[in-house]
């Protein structure tokens, strides 16, 4: 029961790093860059940081929304400006200029990947296993 829940748990952050990496590549691909302001930045002790940022596209649109990617939010504060690039086709799709590559997910989704294998096949072992009578 323990190694299915795992599994699942595995296979939940496998498809969500999947979907993140695949927006972050969509945000550089078509990207603009532009400079926002801190509305508010609130660090969250089991949730981590939380940054909204407000900025102006071209054609004159206000968008307020947060930043998809981890920044310290003790280092900034409301009314502070930062780079950021955002989708063109959804303003509300923001990341830190900073980010200029999705390197770092070619590491961590096989790692996933292989929790996820090794969980099922715990999962499916320990299923093949007699129950100890008490």
């Amino acid at each position: 029961m323990t190694f299915g829940v795992f599994s699942l748990l595995f296979l939940a952050l496998t498809v969500f790093s999947v979907l993140e990496m695949n927006q972050t590549r969509t945000i550089l691909a078509r990207g603009v860059r532009a400079e926002a302001t801190i509305a508010d930045a609130q660090h969250y002790r089991y949730r981590g940081d939380l940054v909204v940022v407000k900025f102006s596209t071209p054609t004159g649109e206000h968008v307020t929304t947060d930043v998809s990617d981890s920044i310290d939010a003790s280092e900034i504060h409301p009314g502070d400006s930062m780079d950021i690039v955002y989708d063109q086709v959804h303003p509300e799709r923001v990341i830190s200029a900073g980010i200029t590559s999705i390197s770092h997910y070619y590491a961590l989704i096989p790692l996933l990947i292989i929790g996820v294998i090794a969980m099922a096949w715990l999962c499916i072992r320990s299923w093949a296993l007699p129950l100890s009578r008490a």
